[in-house]
């Protein structure tokens, strides 16, 4: 059909028989109708198309195009935002052998000209969108699963001739929900919290966002989209949050969350996950206006306040615009969906930043793969499925591939030919995991045929040594054979008797029993005997006897392996290198087959030993005793005197008190080879008599003494600051004043020796002198004993205690002291501070009131009479006086 579109002519392509048109309007012109002419062209569908798409056959591909030849034949994707699909399109087919990503440039093309890449037909509904660009570049589109993939380029105001490049790329993480979904960004939180950067496509949209369907709080897509999808799977039940904000050029940044999914779902029925986004409503919406962050936490990372809302759409509802909404309490195993979108359209080139602070960080870990069943066994010639469950696309086949069915699939079957372990690497975006499989093949063979004579004796090797619980062994045998074990896989065969023996054995495993038989044809005539030593284990440069008593009749060959050796003795000496294995043939005049055996002898080498040379040291002083590599299945140990670190480092310190001579004994295999080292002792020392630490009351004075090795030897002290009265000697007198560390050093030539001691200084008050000094009161007469005041804060621990308690008026543990004593007291303070102590003496001499009597008492007179008084009182009174009444 030939139509007009944009005042251009385009065609559409039909492969049906009957064709419904639909025509649709913007809205923007509304005229009365429309005229529509079409014809059916006799020219048969050719043009570019999913059905007859330009293969690439190989990368880089670059090559000029057109679309004007070509027809609109869809005008819808699996791909958001893809309007530009409403022109003729071109289509490329790409196969992709798996494990690479393509980028995907567009030049030379009419504006608004755009791309996108899918992986299968556009009208499938099985197709998922793997990439798309309205202006028509890809950076990194995965194709990292084997398939064919189509490319399409379109353009909606109609045909455009273009340029192409497709190249192969380092992969990223596709924006896309499709390659999201089972990618999880488990595992990308860097090293010290630092934010994870993930990169946009500019113009990427791949699912529609219709209001009130499951545009969350967003107010469209902006600009254009640019859309970046995310998962996390939960490790651990947590809180689940982030900060998005862009990573260069300030920007608005848009987000929602969907959820909680499985990862059987993720996984294993994308399209179901990718339906329920498309039309549902998130769990969690927010924006971010300017440059601001945005995303969930349950404090906010700007303002500090509490963040309880779900949605939070500008300042309604919840908590009124501030970007953030609370975060998620994910369980273990749940999968969340995050949609981000640079509504700005500012971030160009660039990335947003992710910082996963606001999650439990357990909740992140990264995804343990599984293999489901474990290692796993089969019988011979069977097939067995690998099962590997895991939250990440991505597997590559490193080992075994050969047998596998596939190099790139999480469930590969397996047809091993022998016991096999399989090896992959499970790439996720931030972290990779190596899984092994090991499948055992169970397989038995009683190997060929064979004519022995009579009394010779071989071995059988029929199958692995498997574990007892996985398979066994059984042996038939006629009565003309003796084995040396019924139930194992490699018996001794001793030929008995002559004749035809047939020799049976059987493997039982859980799903086989597996068996095989040789014939052992023994011949009468007798075999040869020799004789061999027994395997022998020696140190390079020994000689050993290989073989035994020479016996009549009988030929001697030997060989060896390495090669080398030869001989026709019966019993050759050999002083081998290397481990070597020493082949007899023996034959004699009777039997046409030689009797074999062998006898192997393992050569151990002398290990190398780097030990110091002999030395003098100081008395005490360390001395690291050697700069020997130690070698593989060696042992070493030293003997000698004390003290040695540890005895079986053969580089180890020592501390020697007295001369001696250590011995290094290094033992590998056969081979013992052992080394010196004599150490001579300067002697020295130095000890101070008194204890590390002493403590002294300020003005006290110690006798420092000290003994010395050599005794005549004269001890240095410091420091020199006065408080000594000599800094040279074995008895010195200190008087510090404040807590000093003295030093005392001796030495000889070439060894120096110190010790210390440590003395604390404890001090009082300069004036402790209680006043006033010695006193005389009147009995009844209130005195205060006290002293010049002193700083408190200088002696905090300071005490003080009055005695005796008679006549105290206040507490007895004050610096000063109240008394009104009715006797003369000797009054005493004792004041303590630490170890220092002062008692300060007070004699306070209490006279008594003296007593008068006046002869006679109260008495009446008449005026004008006289009467004469008589006083009495004490003794030792000196004087009176008289003093007259008033009147």
């Amino acid at each position: 059909m030939t139509g007009f579109g944009n005042g251009q002519p385009f065609i559409i392509q039909a492969s049906s028989g009957c064709v419904t048109v639909q025509f649709t309007s913007d809205g923007s012109v509304q005229d009365a109708g429309f005229e529509l002419e079409w014809a059916c062209s006799p020219v048969a569908c050719d043009g570019s198309s999913i059905d007859n798409p330009t293969v690439i056959n190989s990368l880089p591909f670059n090559l000029p195009f057109s679309t004007c030849d070509d027809a609109a034949n869809f005008g819808s994707s699996p791909c958001g935002n893809d309007a530009f699909l409403n022109g003729p399109e071109y289509v490329f087919a790409y196969e992709s052998p798996g494990d690479i990503c393509i980028a995907v440039t567009i030049s030379n093309a009419n504006a608004g000209t755009g791309v996108l890449i899918l992986n299968g037909p556009a009208d499938d509904p099985n197709t998922l969108c793997v990439a798309q660009s309205t202006t028509g570049m890809i950076n990194a589109a995965n194709l990292q699963l084997a398939g064919t993939y189509y490319i399409v380029v379109d353009n909606a105001s109609g045909c455009t001739d273009f340029n192409i490049l497709v190249q192969e790329t380092d992969c990223q993480l596709s924006p896309g929900l499709a390659s999201a979904l089972c990618n999880p960004l488990n595992g990308c939180v860097e090293e010290g919290g630092v934010p994870s950067i993930f990169f946009f496509e500019q113009g990427f949209q791949d699912i529609d966002v219709p209001n009130g369907a499951n545009d969350g709080c967003w107010l469209g897509v902006g600009v254009q989209p640019n859309f970046y999808w995310f998962t996390v799977q939960a490790q651990a039940d947590g809180p689940f949050g982030f900060v998005l904000e862009s990573a260069d050029i300030p920007s608005d940044i848009d987000f929602s969350v969907w959820g909680p999914f499985t990862q059987q779902q993720v996984c294993e029925t994308p399209l179901t996950v990718i339906n329920f986004v498309t039309n549902n409503q998130p769990i969690r919406s927010s924006w971010a206006a300017g440059g601001d962050p945005t995303g969930l936490a349950d404090i906010h990372p700007v303002l500090g306040t509490p963040v309880t809302d779900t949605w939070d759409c500008g300042g309604f509802p919840g908590a009124g615009g501030d970007d953030f909404v609370s975060t998620i309490a994910a369980q273990e195993g749940e999968v969340y969906v995050v949609l981000s979108n640079d509504w700005g359209n500012q971030i160009i080139n660039g990335g947003i930043s992710i910082d996963w602070s606001p999650s439990n960080p357990d909740v992140l870990i990264p995804v343990p793969t599984v293999v489901e069943g474990g290692d796993t066994t089969v019988c011979i010639g069977q097939s067995v499925q690998i099962a590997i469950s895991s939250a990440v696309n991505n597997i590559e086949w490193i080992e075994g591939v050969s047998t596998l069915s596939c190099d790139n699939c999480f469930d590969p079957i397996a047809t091993p030919t022998e016991t096999t372990t399989y090896k992959a690497i499970v790439e996720s975006v931030c972290y990779s995991d190596t899984i092994k499989v090991e499948v055992v093949v169970f397989d038995v063979t009683a190997g060929a045929d064979i004519t022995v004579c009579t009394g010779e004796e071989f071995g059988i090797v029929a199958g692995a040594d498997f574990d007892p619980a996985l398979a066994t062994y059984s042996w038939t045998t006629p009565a003309g054979i003796a084995l040396s074990c019924a139930d194992c896989p490699n018996p001794t065969v001793t030929a008995v008797s002559a004749g035809n023996h047939p020799v049976i054995v059987t493997l039982t495993a859980p799903n086989c029993v597996l068996s095989d038989t040789t014939i052992v044809t023994v011949l009468p005539q007798q075999a040869p005997e020799a004789v061999v030593s027994d395997d022998q284990q020696v140190c390079t440069g020994t000689t050993v006897s290989l073989g035994g008593p020479l016996i009549a009749g009988v030929s001697y060959t030997w060989s060896s392996v390495p090669s080398g050796f030869t001989s026709i003795l019966s019993n050759p000496t050999a002083s081998p290198g290397q481990t070597t294995t020493y082949y007899l043939s023996a034959t004699n005049n009777a039997c046409p087959f030689p009797s074999l055996d062998s006898v192997t002898v393992i050569v151990d080498t002398n290990p190398l030993l780097a030990v110091s040379s002999d030395t003098a040291i100081c008395q005490g002083v360390p001395l690291v005793m050697g700069t020997t590599v130690p070698e593989p299945n060696t042992t070493y140990l030293w003997d000698g005197p004390a003290i040695i670190e540890d005895p079986t480092n053969p580089n180890t310190l020592v501390y020697p008190e007295g001369a001696g001579t250590y011995t290094l004994t290094a033992t590998r295999g056969a081979c013992v080879v052992t080394a010196t080292v004599d150490v001579t002792i300067t002697a020295i020392a130095i000890d101070i008599i008194q204890p590390d630490t002493l403590l002294i009351c300020k003005g006290t004075t110690i006798n420092l003494q000290t003994t010395t090795t050599p005794s005549n030897v004269q001890a240095t002290w410091t420091p020199n600051n006065g408080s000594l009265n000599t800094n040279v000697g074995n008895s010195v007198f200190a008087t510090p004043q404040t807590i000093t560390t003295y030093t005392a050093t001796v030495t000889v030539p070439g060894c120096l020796k110190t010790a210390e001691i440590t003395i604390l200084v404890d001090s009082l008050p300069s004036n402790l002198t209680a006043m006033p000094l010695d006193t005389n009161i009147c009995e009844g007469e209130v005195l205060v004993l006290s002293t010049p005041v002193f700083e408190p804060g200088d002696f905090p621990d300071i005490s003080f205690l009055w005695r005796p308690t008679e006549g105290q008026q206040s507490p007895d543990t004050l610096f000063n002291l109240v008394v009104t004593p009715d006797t003369t007291t000797n009054y005493f303070r004792v004041t303590t501070n630490g170890i220092c102590m002062d008692t300060s003496y007070v004699l306070v001499e209490v006279t008594p009131i003296p007593t008068v009597m006046l002869i006679p008492g109260d008495t009446t007179l008449c005026q004008g009479s006289s009467l004469q008084l008589n006083a009495v009182f004490d003794p030792g009174i000196d004087e009176i006086s008289w003093s007259l009444p008033m009147g």
